[in-house]
């Protein structure tokens, strides 16, 4: 009887996954978690007393930890990279980290186009 209403339970109803778990940010580290703190209580400041030398604090720390995110990215993806460069698997492949930008990945066919648009005229786009 027990195992009946179950299977009609979760028939009907639906199975959840779990509980939610957080994902893990692969760039946080001690600087970054101080910059976003600092930005928290100097949001609250400023939503408590409303004033707009809080707002301008809020804004500075604001940019500051976006500042020290990007720094915490960019030296834990250059610190990724040097480890697939020395990595025997990737030989042969050019990681995505030796683009300095997104125009070095896509050089290569904008050059088809506009080879392909100079032999044939009528190429549309």
């Amino acid at each position: 009887m027990k195992n009946i209403m179950i299977d009609t339970a979760q028939v009907t109803c639906g199975l959840s996954k779990g509980p939610f778990t957080h994902k893990e940010t692969w760039w946080w580290n001690e600087e970054v978690a101080e910059a976003v703190k600092e930005k928290k209580k100097k949001y609250g400041n400023w939503k408590k007393r409303k004033i707009d030398r809080g707002m301008e604090e809020y804004k500075k720390s604001k940019q500051n930890a976006k500042r020290v995110i990007s720094l915490g990215k960019r030296k834990k993806h250059t610190k990724e990279c040097a480890s697939d460069l020395n990595d025997p698997n990737h030989q042969n492949k050019k990681p995505s980290c030796c683009y300095s930008s997104m125009a070095d990945r896509t050089a290569p066919v904008v050059k088809l186009t506009l080879t392909l648009t100079l032999i044939l005229p009528g190429l549309q786009q």
